[in-house]
């Protein structure tokens, strides 16, 4: 599902140099956007059912302490990514006939129980099939917002006792709740980086978005999983190239009086300039500035040097620019000198896109 291609592998940028190189199939592989794994327990069915059903309010409370209930994967704080792992078991004094599940309080679906779990029923011999109160099924987690949910199983006895168990963990989605194979994951550009016990996948695209993905290692899965999903556009990162019209306001300038250079309040202009892409760097007008993404789903930050000639002496300003939304802002702090007498100022920008 990836093209078959080199990534560099780097380390922190503490650490300079590149430290080895993964296959890009081998890489997309362990990434295991769209998986589903055995969690009944060690040797459970594997209902690989993905249901979705009315929203209904949880309403009553459960808590009866004599059910053992354990919701073992998601995890409290851990993420949960694409289609993987709803599982745990519920045992009581009187057997269990159900066990649901609810999101942020609305009720989804029954959970499918039964599978075999022979660490329970040893620690519960007398807690009627015991032995077989695994529940399992995969679901689809790209299919919540990003962020945090409660997750809650609610598993009720044939006495009509109940318990509940709920965490709360963060979802990382991708911009689609599925993909098919006409899509596939391109990490011809993308960069890896090693960041303590994470993985860190910058640059990833699938369609029209680019992903920087964080995984980690999972005891529960026995197995690396998505930690982090940050998503943006490419439009947004790379479609910079027209014409904008910008307003400049100055905070001081330099200017003359007859032959004597002086420093003045400031003031304000407004001009066009284009913008033109260039691989990892962006052409402002004459000045090339190299751009580092801030929050991608905010803009990119541009920032550079620019020295001029100017009234006998030289200009420079340091820039930092943010596109966003086809809108442009930021500001130069510069510094004028000819060797002699000195002045500065800040340079406020704001603009858009026409073209």
């Amino acid at each position: 599902m990836c093209n078959e291609s080199l990534v560099k592998v780097r380390k922190p940028s503490s650490v300079d140099g590149v430290v080895g190189v993964l296959s890009a199939a081998s890489l997309a592989l362990s990434i295991g956007m769209i998986s589903a794994v055995n969690a009944a327990g060690p040797l459970g069915d594997d209902n690989a059912t993905v249901i979705d059903d009315n929203d209904t309010q949880a309403g009553t409370v459960c808590d009866d302490m004599s059910i053992a209930l354990d919701l073992e994967e998601p995890v409290e704080g851990v993420a949960v990514s694409g289609v993987t792992n709803l599982r745990g078991w519920a045992t009581g004094p009187s057997r269990i006939e159900s066990v649901a599940f609810y999101i942020d309080g609305n009720y989804r679906f029954d959970i499918p129980a039964g599978g075999k779990r022979g660490d329970v029923g040893a620690a519960y011999p007398d807690y009627p099939e015991s032995t077989y109160s695994g529940f399992s099924m995969a679901y689809n987690y790209n299919r919540l917002e990003p962020g945090d949910h409660e997750f809650m199983v609610r598993a009720t006895a044939e006495d009509g006792s109940c318990r509940d168990v709920s965490v709360v963990a963060p979802v990382a989605r991708f911009a689609n709740s599925f993909y098919d194979d006409s899509y596939e994951m391109d990490l011809s550009e993308a960069e890896v980086e090693i960041a303590g016990n994470s993985l860190v996948i910058n640059g990833a695209r699938i369609g029209p978005t680019a992903y920087d993905i964080t995984m980690g290692w999972h005891t529960p899965a026995q197995k690396p999983k998505i930690d982090n999903v940050i998503s943006y556009g490419l439009d947004e990162l790379y479609d910079v190239n027209g014409t904008w019209a910008v307003a400049f306001t100055f905070n001081g300038d330099v200017g003359m009086e007859g032959d004597e250079v002086v420093c003045t309040e400031g003031g304000s202009l407004s001009d066009q300039m284009q913008v033109t892409h260039q691989g990892s760097e962006v052409e402002i007008g004459s000045t090339t500035f190299e751009y580092t993404r801030n929050d991608p789903l905010v803009g990119m930050v541009f920032e550079g040097q620019q020295q001029e000639s100017i009234h006998g002496g030289t200009r420079t300003t340091d820039w930092a620019l943010t596109l966003s939304n086809q809108l442009v802002s930021g500001s130069g702090i510069w510094i004028w000198s000819d060797g002699t007498s000195e002045c500065s100022g800040t340079t406020r920008v704001v603009g858009e896109k026409l073209y």
